[in-house]
C-alpha cells in the first residue's frame, strides 16, 4: 500500500501508521461500546435521549412559571384586599381632614 493511500484511509494503515497498540485498544474498545455496528449505541438512542432532555428541561420551565404565576397572583390578591381594608378605614373617620390624609398616604389600588 502507498503511503498517499494510507493517508487517504487510516483504517487501512498499519497499527504502526496510525499510534501503535494503545490506538488499537482504544478503537476496539470504542468498538465494543458502539455495538460493533456503524452508529451504535448513541446513534440510536441518542437523538431520542436530546430529545426527551429537551422535553423535560421544557415541562420543567412551565411548572416553574405556573408556579411563580399562582404566587404573583397570590400576593396582588393580598395586597388588594389590604388596601381594601385601609381604604375602609379611611372612610369610616368621621373627620374630613384626618379622612382626606388616610386616603392620600394609601394611593392607588397596587
Amino acid at each position: 500500500m502507498s503511503v498517499a493511500a494510507m493517508s487517504q484511509d487510516p483504517a487501512a494503515a498499519p497499527s504502526s501508521a496510525r499510534g501503535g497498540a494503545l490506538a488499537d485498544a482504544v478503537r476496539t474498545g470504542w468498538q465494543r461500546v458502539r455495538g460493533h455496528r456503524r452508529g451504535g449505541l448513541l446513534a440510536d438512542f441518542g437523538p431520542a435521549a436530546v430529545a426527551l432532555l429537551g422535553i423535560l428541561a421544557l415541562l420543567l420551565t412551565f411548572i416553574h412559571v405556573v408556579q411563580r404565576a399562582a404566587e404573583h397572583g397570590d400576593q396582588r390578591r393580598k395586597a388588594v384586599a389590604l388596601h381594601a381594608t385601609a381604604t375602609w378605614r379611611c372612610h369610616a373617620l368621621r373627620v374630613a381632614a384626618p379622612r382626606d390624609d388616610c386616603l392620600a398616604r394609601l394611593g392607588p389600588v397596587p
